[in-house]
């Protein structure tokens, strides 16, 4: 399980200092998640953090989610001419990240529910198949519970439907018993 997860709009109080608020929260965390979109790369702030993380951190505790844009989509590099002369290029790579760029809210609300677990297998230390194959497993027994609970209820509730037909019959019959008895007492009377 996660213990706790640090948002910034909910847990820093109002202070002068929020810089000093945040470093302190960026240490004390073991994972770095970077939302990523074209906004994110130009944000000072969210380079700062990022900087400020890895001062205490390893790179492979920075997680990243692409959200929009592609940002992560493309590596840089230098390539040296003949004549001598360094040309930057921008070489296109599939991004190590969770994907959930989408077209619209519903699509990446998907995209998000299938991508949660690319995030979670690192903090939880294993692959993402090994955790995509529990939760595939854990999902598997939700069903299997949901199913026998109905299953059992059913049962419960055939069985006393079953309990109450057979006591109504019994009630009806030894009424039909008593109405017998009491037309005979009155053929009877009338025989007398």
């Amino acid at each position: 399980k996660i213990e706790r997860v640090f948002r910034d709009r909910e847990e820093l109080p109002l202070s002068a200092n929020l810089a000093m608020g945040i470093c302190e929260a960026l240490e004390n965390s073991e994972y770095l998640i970077v939302i990523c979109s074209p906004r994110s790369v130009k944000s000072e702030w969210v380079q700062r953090e990022i900087e400020t993380f890895l001062l205490t951190h390893t790179k492979d505790k920075v997680l990243t989610l692409l959200a929009e844009g592609d940002s992560l989509c493309y590596e840089e590099k230098i390539l040296h001419r003949p004549d001598g002369k360094a040309e930057t290029v921008r070489e296109r790579i599939e991004p190590m990240a969770a994907d959930v760029r989408g077209s619209g809210h519903r699509e990446i609300e998907k995209k998000l529910k299938e991508e949660f677990l690319r995030i979670l297998a690192p903090m939880l230390g294993c692959t993402y198949d090994e955790l995509k194959q529990r939760h595939r497993d854990y999902m598997f027994r939700r069903v299997i519970a949901g199913v026998s609970a109905a299953a059992v209820l059913a049962v419960g509730v055939t069985a006393f439907t079953l309990y109450q037909a057979a006591k109504t019959e019994t009630q009806y019959q030894e009424a039909r018993r008593n109405q017998a008895r009491y037309l005979a007492g009155i053929s009877g009377d009338l025989l007398d």
